[in-house]
């Protein structure tokens, strides 16, 4: 996942509030319809991200299903959106 984004935690009053996430290159999650810079995600296929599951959203891109993410982007709000993971992203079962 740090080939397509950078990600940071988002701490106010020292209570963690998502994760904040940077395009890294030309990743194809952000976009139209897809993360943009500065983007908070809060929630992935309904789980709070906390700080303790910072590495969620890589677990849940490594099945290879659309990753339903809740984020707070600004000046515009709450969002949900859908991320659909790259074959290349897939991480092979045996």
């Amino acid at each position: 996942l740090s080939a397509l984004l950078r990600a940071e935690p988002l701490l106010s009053d020292d209570v963690y509030r998502g994760l904040v996430v940077h395009p890294n290159g030309n990743s194809y999650l952000f976009g139209p319809g897809g993360l943009q810079g500065d983007d908070v995600i809060t929630s992935v296929n309904g789980i709070g991200l906390t700080q303790e599951r910072l590495n969620l959203l890589a677990e849940e891109m490594r099945t290879g299903r659309p990753v339903k993410v809740s984020l707070l982007r600004p000046g515009v709000g709450t969002l949900e959106i859908v991320l659909r993971p790259s074959s290349a992203f897939v991480t092979p079962r045996n």
